[in-house]
């Protein structure tokens, strides 16, 4: 076994991951960034979803997530809404149009994973969920 640290090799192949998602992405013809914000949207239904939530689960800047939410808006793919409980605060929300493509943007998470897939067994597969559950315990631990 080569002598390279656990950290590294989970970075690398989180790195791995997601870039085959990224080609997959553009190869669809989608603009990557409605990509994942349309998922982290359907992902949280119930949440109320401000844009400082996006911009921290996404770690990209306000601007640019900001120029993204105004043209999805233009495209009807969310709503933002007032909230009312405090009117400084804006939530974002999906429409019918916008669900239905974080719904058909779900199949390329679902290509990654078959590319993933055909690479392991059944049985590895299982023990890579325990091995990646204890070992992101072990990390939540030091945070």
């Amino acid at each position: 076994m080569e002598d390279k640290p656990i950290v590294y090799r989970l970075k690398q192949a989180s790195r791995l991951c997601n870039e085959t998602v990224k080609r997959l992405i553009r190869k669809n013809g989608i603009s990557s960034t409605y990509f994942y914000i349309l998922n982290y949207i359907i992902k949280h239904p119930n949440d109320m979803i401000a844009q400082k939530d996006i911009c921290f689960y996404l770690n990209m800047k306000p601007s640019t997530i900001s120029v993204a939410l105004q043209k999805m808006e233009l495209d009807e793919l969310i709503l933002r809404k007032r909230d009312e409980a405090d009117t400084r605060k804006m939530q974002i929300l999906l429409t019918s149009k916008g669900k239905a493509e974080a719904l058909e943007y779900r199949k390329i998470y679902k290509q990654a994973d078959q590319i993933l897939l055909g690479a392991i067994s059944d049985s590895e597969l299982k023990l890579l969920y325990e091995l990646l559950d204890k070992l992101s315990l072990a990390m939540e631990e030091v945070l």
